[in-house]
């Protein structure tokens, strides 16, 4: 008898143990850090080459992985990408594309 109420104690136990971290919260970054926006300074020149293994393109990839569309966005409108005033959308993509990214999903700015 001892040994059914020890068992039903731990299962108990058990199920307490997995359902509090299958319910825990996951904080996300709301906002971008500032120094991570700049990391894309003047990468995308007109008929310029990015390297894929550039900075910029190291943290593009971790930010679409991320599925960070605002992060990604802030990096296209602090407008330092060495752009001429092209739409923010089309510049998002002419960057994932450089940095040989394939989102699964259209970002829009």
């Amino acid at each position: 008898m001892a040994s059914k109420v020890s068992a039903a104690i731990l299962l108990l136990s058990l199920n307490l143990l997995f359902f509090s971290v299958a319910n825990a919260n996951i904080v996300k970054h709301t906002e971008c850090p500032k120094n991570n926006v700049n990391v894309c300074v003047n990468v995308l020149k007109p008929g310029g080459i990015l390297a894929k293994d550039s900075p910029c393109c190291t943290h593009i990839q971790h930010l679409v992985a991320l599925k960070a569309e605002r992060c990604l966005c802030a990096i296209v409108k602090a407008n330092n990408l060495g752009l001429v005033e092209a739409d923010p959308t089309v510049q998002l993509e002419l960057l994932l594309n450089g940095c040989g990214c394939r989102p699964t999903r259209t970002y829009y700015c």
